[in-house]
């Protein structure tokens, strides 16, 4: 894996989210983005909320840690040079892995990126920057909730 990606590694994919849930009850999170100081912050939040944080900073490291530690929430920015966000959102909903994470656009008022995205539904959440960290705690704590109910409803029905 590209070493931009900075996480701890599961032990076995098929165990990963079991155990990553019994020592982080608040869910895990991916921050794909450029690597930027508000980055760093928001990582920083959002650990200290109780979330899991891995943090990849390139295009390409984003997409293999969406699918290879299967995160509850995926927070993004839209605005990663040329094409980038908007690439790995568009890989994202196109692979049945990630297909159904939720995932928090992160976006400069005004930008290209931020108006594709808020007319479709390729989204849950579309945040305008410079975003707090207590505000993304909020809004990923939300998703994170709502994602452990749907994954609940089939057990719950049989």
């Amino acid at each position: 894996m590209n070493d931009s990606v900075c996480c701890e590694s599961p032990p076995a994919p098929d165990v990963a989210c079991d155990l990553t849930r019994a020592r982080h009850p608040a869910g895990s999170v991916l921050l794909i983005g450029g690597g930027n100081d508000q980055l760093v912050n928001l990582s920083a939040r959002l650990h200290q909320a109780g979330f899991r944080v891995s943090v990849a900073q390139d295009v390409r490291a984003g997409v293999e840690a969406a699918l290879y530690h299967a995160p509850d929430v995926i927070v993004l920015d839209l605005d990663i040079p040329g094409q980038g966000g908007l690439g790995i959102l568009r890989v994202l909903r196109s692979v049945p892995a990630a297909r159904e994470t939720p995932v928090v656009g992160l976006a400069a008022e005004g930008s290209p990126a931020a108006e594709r995205v808020a007319s479709g539904d390729m989204v849950a959440r579309l945040l305008v920057k410079p975003v707090t960290g207590s505000a993304l705690a909020r809004v990923v704590a939300s998703l994170c909730d709502l994602r452990r109910e749907r994954l609940q409803e089939p057990a719950a029905q049989t």
